[in-house]
C-alpha cells in the first residue's frame, strides 16, 4: 500500500552561504566553534527524513514532493509502499 510521511523543515537553518561567509572572515576557534554547531543543526533538522528513508528503505519511495509551508518552513512529502507492514 502506498502511504505518505510529512516533514517541516526551516530553510533558514540551511544559508550556507551566510554560513560559510562567516567562516572566512573569522578563522579564530570561536568562528570554526560557531561553523561547527550550525551543521550541527542541520543535521539535528534533516535526521528524521534520513532515518526514515532509511528505515522504509530507499528502494520503497515512490515520489517526494516538496512546497512551501508557511512563510517560514517547506514541507517535504515522501509517497512510500510500506510492503504490507501498516502504519509507521
Amino acid at each position: 500500500m502506498i502511504r505518505m510521511k510529512i516533514f517541516k523543515i526551516d530553510p533558514g537553518k540551511f544559508d550556507m552561504a551566510y554560513i560559510d561567509q562567516n567562516l572566512r572572515e573569522d578563522q579564530s576557534e570561536k568562528g570554526r566553534a560557531k561553523y561547527k554547531k550550525e551543521l550541527e543543526k542541520h543535521e539535528k533538522e534533516l535526521s528524521p527524513i534520513e532515518n526514515f528513508i532509511a528505515d522504509i528503505g530507499y528502494d520503497n519511495i515512490r515520489s517526494i514532493k516538496s512546497a512551501m509551508g508557511a512563510l517560514a518552513y517547506v514541507v517535504y512529502t515522501i509517497f512510500y509502499e510500506d510492503n504490507g507492514q501498516g502504519r509507521r
